[in-house]
């Protein structure tokens, strides 16, 4: 369903303060991410994980664009193994240099300017309409007033402002992997 839906988009805005966006996740990483965040039964699982990463092929699609920020805690909850974890963050840095990506990470030191926020998915239409996404544990909330979608895409930008990008993107990466690395030993 949301990859047909993602279809129709000029891409997507995506603000994530607890995990690693499913668009931005590796295969591990998704599967205990279903595993230990969700109701899904055991057998479902395989099949979900499959389609999350089947959904990911939209990011190679130049038509589109995409606005991604997470928070660096986002970033560093580990769902799953140290390996696992450092394959995620390499997969961030990688996508990071799609030329219709833009990935921000709004770091632990960063100076809070708004109110916290809820994770959310704002769909882009070529009409110029907009439609916000809002998951819960239990259900999730879809927005469609134009007024509500400008204060979603207005807070996505001023979290984009707020975050790192490019070689501080790949450096606070960088720092987290050696930072899980020394757990290792």
């Amino acid at each position: 369903m949301r990859a047909a839906r993602d279809a129709e988009t000029t891409g997507l805005g995506i603000y994530q303060s607890e995990v690693v966006p499913g668009l931005l996740q590796v295969p591990e990483y998704a599967r205990r991410m279903l595993e230990v965040h969700s109701e899904v039964p055991a057998a479902d699982i395989p099949a979900m994980v499959a389609a999350r990463l089947s959904r990911q092929a939209i990011l190679f699609d130049e038509t589109k664009s995409f606005d991604i920020v997470i928070t660096e805690q986002a970033v560093r909850w580990r769902p799953g193994s140290i390996a696992t974890t450092l394959a995620q963050l390499d997969r961030i840095a990688t996508l990071a240099q799609l030329p219709t990506v833009s990935i921000g990470i709004v770091t632990r030191e960063a100076q809070e300017t708004a109110p916290l926020l809820h994770s959310f998915v704002i769909s882009r239409y070529p009409d110029g309409a907009g439609l916000v996404e809002i998951e819960t544990l239990t259900a999730e909330q879809t927005v469609t007033d134009p007024v509500d979608v400008a204060r979603y895409e207005q807070f996505l930008r001023d979290q984009q402002e707020r975050a790192v990008h490019g070689t501080d993107l790949r450096a606070l990466l960088d720092a987290i992997a050696a930072d899980l690395r020394s757990r290792q030993i």
